[in-house]
């Protein structure tokens, strides 16, 4: 019987979760599971007008962004990218 992907290890990492903070510094979610993270932002991101305006644009469309559960990081494998 084949696996489907939700069932996969990877998958457990990985939280959907909508933007409902932005402002330099910080970036807050909240996740489909109702927590309220800090994401975690590397130096590139935080000094990147592009990725803010991203950010502010994502959070205004009520676009939900794949959050990693351990390390509260925006995957950068996805489609933001």
């Amino acid at each position: 019987m084949s696996k489907l992907i939700d069932d996969t290890k990877m998958t457990k990492n990985i939280v959907s979760a909508k933007l409902i903070k932005v402002f330099y510094p910080l970036v807050i979610v909240k996740t489909i599971d109702g927590d309220t993270l800090i994401v975690k932002l590397s130096k590139n991101e935080k000094k990147d007008p592009m990725f803010w305006y991203s950010m502010r644009r994502i959070m205004d469309s009520k676009i939900s962004i794949p959050i990693g559960r351990k390390y509260h990081q925006i995957l950068d494998n996805d489609w933001e990218v």
